[in-house]
C-alpha cells in the first residue's frame, strides 16, 4: 500500500516539475519571488538633501516554512523526492520499519522542497534587487519633477532597471528647467545629478 502511494507522489511530482519547465513558473514564482528596489533622493524646499536611500524588499522571512506551503513549486519537489525516496527504500528494502521509511522520506521531501524555495527565492532577489551604481544613471533622459536652475537645487524622475527612481539635480546650464521638462543626466555628483537640456522644451500659456 504504502509502496504504490510513494510511486504514485513521484510521478504526480516529476508531472508538476516537468510542466513548471515547459510551461513557466507562472505567479507562484512571483509569489514567491516578490521583490523590488527603489532609489530615492529627495530634496526638502530649502534645498536639502536626504540621504540616498536603497532598499530591497520581499517577504518578511526568506526560510519561512510556512509560506512555503502555500507554493506549488514547494509540493512538487515535495512530492517528487518523498516518492522517489519512499519507493526506494520500500523497493530495496533497506529499512525494516514502514513507518522508519515513512519518516525518512518525509523528512527528506519537506528538505528538498524547502530548499528549492530558498534558492528560487535567493536568486530572484539578486536578479531584482540590485541596486545600480553612480554611472548607471548617466546618459539617461529624466523628467523633471521640480524647477531647476544654476543656483538651486530640483528634482528629477527616471525609469531605471524597471523601477522609478527620484534624484536631487543641479545644473550647470544658464536656462533653467521647469516642471516637465526632460533633463539628460551628464554625471552623478554624490548623491545629486547633474543634468543638460536633452531637448528644447517650449512651453504654452494657460
Amino acid at each position: 500500500m504504502l509502496l504504490s502511494i510513494y510511486i504514485f507522489a513521484a510521478v504526480v511530482g516529476a508531472i508538476l516539475l516537468a510542466a513548471s519547465i515547459l510551461l513557466g513558473p507562472g505567479d507562484d514564482a512571483d509569489a514567491d519571488a516578490s521583490a523590488d528596489a527603489d532609489t530615492d533622493v529627495d530634496a526638502d524646499p530649502g534645498g536639502d538633501v536626504d540621504s540616498l536611500d536603497a532598499h530591497v524588499g520581499g517577504e518578511g522571512s526568506l526560510v519561512s516554512l510556512a509560506g512555503s506551503w502555500r507554493s506549488t513549486r514547494f509540493w512538487s519537489f515535495f512530492a517528487a523526492f518523498f516518492g522517489a525516496t519512499g519507493a526506494g527504500l520500500e523497493s530495496l528494502q533497506l529499512v525494516a520499519s514502514p513507518t522508519v521509511t515513512l519518516v525518512i522520506a518525509t523528512v527528506v521531501g519537506l528538505a528538498v522542497g524547502q530548499g528549492a524555495i530558498v534558492l528560487f527565492r535567493a536568486f530572484a532577489r539578486n536578479d531584482v534587487g540590485a541596486v545600480p551604481s553612480p554611472a548607471d544613471y548617466v546618459g539617461h533622459t529624466a523628467r523633471v519633477l521640480l524647477g531647476i536652475d544654476p543656483t538651486s537645487a530640483g528634482k528629477v524622475r527616471l525609469q531605471l532597471q524597471g523601477r522609478s527612481v527620484d534624484l536631487l539635480a543641479i545644473t550647470s546650464d544658464e536656462q533653467q528647467f521647469a516642471a516637465g521638462d526632460e533633463a539628460l543626466i551628464i554625471a552623478i555628483d554624490g548623491t545629486r545629478a547633474v543634468v543638460s537640456r536633452s531637448t528644447p522644451t517650449t512651453h504654452q500659456e494657460g
